[in-house]
Formats: C-alpha cells, sequence, structure tokens
C-alpha cells in the first residue's frame, strides 16, 4: 500500500574487483558485462515484482493471490442457489438452448480485481490496527477513498455502524453482505448503512439535543 518501505535495487558487482585484481583486465572486462545486464534487467525485474505484488495499491492478479493466501482469505465468495427471477422466456426462464442464466445450485463466485484489493486491504488492517474510532476511519479512507465512508461509535461496545456516502456497488455489496472483512473492536457488533446526503446538526458529528441527528 502506499508508504509501503521502498528499496534501492542497485547492484555494484564492481565492489567485488578486490584491489590485486585491478591490473586484471579480463577479469575487470567480465565483471563489467556483468554489470551491464544487471543495470538493465535485476532492477526493473525488482521494481516490476514491487508493483505487481509487494504493494497491495497496485499489485496484479496473480500478487493478489499470493496475499491471499498471506493473510489467509479467500477470493471466492458463496453464491446461493438461484433459479427465480432470472432473465429467459417462458414459465421456465427458458432461453435458446433450453436452460436460463440462473444458478441450479450453490457455488463460487470469484471477486474482481479491485473487489479482491479492497477485501485484503480490509484483512490486513484487521489484523494490524487497533481498531480505535479514528484508526478505522483512516482505514475506510483509504481503502473506499476519502470522504466514501466512515464509522460511528454509539459509545456502548454493542455495534457500531459504517455510513457510506454514496450506495455500494453490486460488487462492493456482495463483498459486504457475504464476509466480516470491515474492521471493528473485537465482540462489537458492525452494520452498514447508506446516508447519501449530510444530516443536519452540530459539531463534526452533527449532534443534536438528543446526541443524535436528523438524518435518516
Amino acid at each position: 500500500m502506499s508508504g509501503t518501505q521502498q528499496f534501492d535495487f542497485a547492484v555494484d558487482l564492481m565492489r567485488s574487483i578486490l584491489w590485486q585484481y585491478d591490473g586484471a583486465p579480463r577479469a575487470v572486462a567480465l565483471a563489467r558485462n556483468d554489470q551491464t545486464w544487471i543495470d538493465s534487467h535485476h532492477s526493473d525485474f525488482w521494481r516490476s515484482w514491487h508493483r505487481d505484488v509487494f504493494d497491495l495499491d497496485t499489485a496484479t492478479e496473480f500478487g493478489l493471490s499470493v496475499w491471499a493466501r498471506i493473510l489467509g482469505v479467500s477470493l471466492e465468495i458463496g453464491a446461493p442457489r438461484r433459479v427465480e427471477g432470472v432473465f429467459g422466456f417462458g414459465t421456465n426462464n427458458a432461453n435458446f438452448e433450453n436452460g436460463n442464466f440462473g444458478r441450479a445450485r450453490d457455488g463460487q463466485v470469484s471477486l474482481d480485481v479491485e473487489s479482491a484489493r479492497k477485501l485484503l486491504k480490509l484483512r490486513w488492517f484487521q489484523l494490524t490496527m487497533r481498531p480505535t474510532a479514528p484508526n478505522i476511519n483512516r482505514a475506510l479512507e483509504s481503502v473506499f477513498g476519502m470522504g466514501s465512508a466512515s464509522v460511528f461509535d454509539n459509545y456502548d461496545m454493542t455495534t457500531t455502524t459504517v455510513m457510506f456516502t454514496s450506495a455500494p456497488d453490486y460488487r462492493l455489496r456482495r463483498l459486504l453482505e457475504n464476509t466480516d472483512i470491515l474492521p471493528r473492536p473485537s465482540t462489537v457488533g458492525l452494520e452498514w448503512a447508506v446516508q447519501a446526503r449530510p444530516a443536519w446538526g452540530f459539531g463534526p458529528n452533527h449532534l443534536n439535543f438528543e446526541n443524535g441527528n436528523f438524518g435518516a
């Protein structure tokens, strides 16, 4: 993720030439040839590895699958049987090959790359972060973007609510409904909701007279 440790991938092979071999032109030429190859391939390889695997913000599908094994999460979500309300023709929703576009049995649906990235980043925060309200808000900002989601604590250790400022698309909704991945304190329940408009009230949390707000 952004802020990951930066590495210097440069390798100086000429340091391996001991002083007594400075006058050996063939040994020096071999080292220089190897240095030329290292300069053009070695650094590029590790920069690509850092971008495509190490950094969760930029990791490719392969890199995300590596992180999934490290963090112990699956990049597949269970999909229940669905034979009603699907597209087709006639009473049995038959299509051109006399089937339909539903699922006849329970199965697994693989997450798309960006949903997998969100899942893994949230899991990383679960494992590495103290689940205080400020920390959770920083995690939500990192995963969903500034102003997209925030947590509200009711101060009685029963539930916390993650409020989204816009309705999640079907990919994010599937993730939220099928995983317990949003960061929260241990044993404290969690809900999520959508508040598309700012609520009226006072102060940073829009509090009113009974410490709630006038949002629905």
